[in-house]
């Protein structure tokens, strides 16, 4: 939302929102409370809706642990963004995909030897 700022404050208001990004339709919003952040509302959010056979993709602030397990435990799938503010993770995915990285370079395909996650649980 633009334009919610009032005259003297400094944060207007502020939604998270779930979305189906290829039909443009919002499942669901809710506010996100001056005093946390979209980390604290995600849960209640995806709680709200069906999430098996969903794939939920979120911002890097989302890759989150708990957030994850929520996401698998509902029956889907995630999409997370992996940025310096998870350098551990960052670096475990990079390590976990240096070899195929090199192997696309190369021409080769993809490796298959990856488990669904599924099956590692």
């Amino acid at each position: 939302m633009r334009g919610t700022i009032p005259t003297g404050e400094t944060r207007g208001t502020h939604l998270l929102s779930l979305y189906v990004p290829g039909q443009g339709l919002v499942l669901m919003e809710a506010k996100v409370d001056q005093k946390e952040n979209e980390i604290v509302v995600a849960p209640e959010v995806l709680q709200q809706v069906c999430l098996t056979g969903v794939i939920v993709i979120a911002d890097a602030m989302h890759t989150q642990r708990d957030t994850s397990q929520q996401v698998l435990q509902a029956g889907g799938d995630y999409v997370w963004l992996a940025k310096g503010n998870q350098a551990r993770t960052l670096w475990s995915i990079q390590k976990l995909f240096v070899h195929e990285a090199c192997n696309l370079k190369n021409g080769a395909p993809l490796s298959k030897r990856y488990p669904h996650r599924r099956d590692r649980q």
